[in-house]
Formats: C-alpha cells, structure tokens, sequence
C-alpha cells in the first residue's frame, strides 16, 4: 500500500491554501483537487483586469476555470496581497500554502503560518533561471534542457531549498506554447509523488548554489525586445519566434508595416552580403525573409491591419 493509500485510509486530510493565476497553474489546481487526502479551502488568484479596450474585465485562467466549471471553491483576488493577507491569517487554519504561477510576492507572515510551511512549483531548473518568465528565457537563451522545481518559499525570489526536481530535454523547434504544456503536465505529476512523501517529512531540501543563479524577469518579454532586425543573428531570430509566441510575439518592420512571426524556420545560414536591409521573396512554396547572415521561412504571420494568416495567403507580401 502505497503513501497515498495510507493517508487516505487514515482520513488525513491535509488542508491547503492555493495561490495561482496564470494557464499554467490550471492543470496542477486540477490535480490537487483529485486528492483524497488533500483539501483546497481557498484559492488566492490575480484580481479581474480591464480587457483590452475596457469594456469587460477578463479574469484569470484559474479564476476561469473554478468559475467555468461551477467548482466548489472559495475564491480570493486581492489587488495587493501584502495589504489583505491578515485576513488570510486570521480566517483560516491551514497545512500548507502552495503557490505556482501566482504573481504576487507572499508576505513572509503568510509564508511561515501553515503547519508544513510554504511550497513553490517553479518551471526551471533552479538556481537557474529564477523570476517570472522561465519558459520563454530557456528558449530564448537556447538551453539544452529545462524542467521543474518544487520548492520551499523564502522571502529571496525563488531562492529556497530545492526539494523535487525533474529535467526536461529542449529540441531546437520547441516553442513556449508547447513547452509551458509540458511543464504544467509534469509539475501535476511530480505533484502526485512528492506530496505523500512530504506531508511523511521524508524529504530534506537540498541548498541552491548561488554561484549559479540566474534571473528572467517581466521586462525580458516586452514588445521592444521582441523586435528583429536585419543584422539579428539568424539563430537569435528563430529562437525570438519560438520563445515569444504567445507574447509579445517577435515581429519586424519591412516597408513602415510591421509583421508579426508566429511560425518560422530556418531556410539558410548563409551570409547575405549583398543586402543592406530586410528582403521578403517568394521561392516556389517559401515565404522567405532574408536576414544579414542567413533567411527564415515564414509560415504563420500577421501583417498591421490584417488578420493572422498562414504564409500561403500572403500572396502579395513579396510584392507590396
């Protein structure tokens, strides 16, 4: 009879607060509450913000899921959680925080009042890659592997012990869409072994070497920075395209229109001497797009005032 058995059988049910609000967080809420030994009494999330035009608030993943799906669960969406988070304190008794992709930081008070502390599900491979955008920096800096950690919270930004770890092979066509998927997959399964073993103190957290420590942050995925140029390394280019997909989305600017890459891929490496600037051409059924030191094909693109479309409808580009 395996761990998980035996709390069941011995009815513990270990009392959970869950702070969570982006996509990612969804499939490992969805886990925790298959739980028989596990109890969510709250759900803590982002607060509903203005749409793009302002004329609906648009709530958070996690908030859409609880609601869209009529779940028994107390919801919470604080502006600013170090303001509000007393009341968490004072209403309720609790095992354990667990937080993943929530977006706030968590007040130190919060952090040290659950009976089994405080755990954060991190999508890197700490001390690597610390802060809030992980996924899109381990495409963008063309890193061989990736994974998840599961951690203790500390006041530091995702510097506590590490206490489960698993790695995740990148291929060189990765994108974020993708990985992020596979990511949350694999922290809802690591979930379902590491918390029997925990709620057992049978794991000891291992120490992070800050020697090697490494941060993303919010401003590394911002549309300046997703922006290619001409002399933009060919290599650098595709990984923008990948690592940026769902935002800000790379993009270029040829003849004063700017054009969005959803989906590309390396046609040539080869140096183009004989440019000085951004060239598109159509070859047969590519859609090219030459750089300094080599060409993407285009595939998904979107052109200022058009809709997105595959690169087969963009008949006119080459010629515009």
């Amino acid at each position: 009879m395996d761990s998980i058995d035996k709390i069941a059988d011995n009815y513990i049910k270990r009392k959970c607060i869950f702070f969570g609000s982006g996509k990612f967080a969804v499939p490992i809420l969805q886990t925790l509450l298959n739980l028989k030994y596990l109890e969510i009494i709250l759900v803590v999330t982002q607060p509903d913000k203005p749409g793009r035009r302002g004329l609906k608030l648009i709530e958070t993943p996690v908030s859409e899921c609880i609601n869209s799906n009529h779940l028994d669960l107390e919801l919470f969406k604080p502006i600013i959680l170090k303001n509000e988070y007393e009341n968490i304190i004072k209403k309720y008794t609790c095992d354990l925080v667990l937080v993943c992709d929530y977006g706030q930081i968590i007040p130190k008070r919060l952090i040290d009042f659950p009976k089994y502390g405080s755990i954060n599900i991190h999508p890197s491979l700490l001390p690597e890659l610390r802060g809030a955008t992980p996924i899109q920096m381990a495409i963008l800096r063309g890193l061989n592997e990736t994974g998840v950690t599961i951690q203790k919270i500390v006041q530091k930004m995702d510097a506590g012990d590490i206490l489960f770890q698993k790695k995740l092979f990148l291929d060189d066509s990765i994108n974020s869409e993708i990985l992020a998927d596979k990511l949350s997959i694999m922290a809802s399964n690591m979930i379902l072994e590491f918390l029997p073993i925990y709620f057992e103190n049978k794991i000891s957290g291992e120490l992070q070497n800050e020697s090697r420590a490494s941060y993303c942050y919010e401003s590394d995925v911002s549309k300046d920075k997703a922006q290619i140029f001409f002399d933009t390394d060919i290599g650098l280019a595709y990984r923008m395209v990948r690592a940026f997909r769902l935002f800000p989305v790379a993009w270029f600017v040829y003849k004063h229109k700017t054009i969005k890459i959803f989906d590309c891929k390396i046609y040539s490496t080869n140096k183009n001497n004989n440019l000085s600037d951004f060239l598109v051409k159509r070859q047969g059924n590519h859609l090219l797009l030459y750089l300094k030191n080599g060409i993407l094909e285009l595939l998904d693109l979107q052109m200022e005032g058009k809709k997105r479309m595959s690169y087969k409808d963009y008949y006119f580009l080459d010629k515009f």
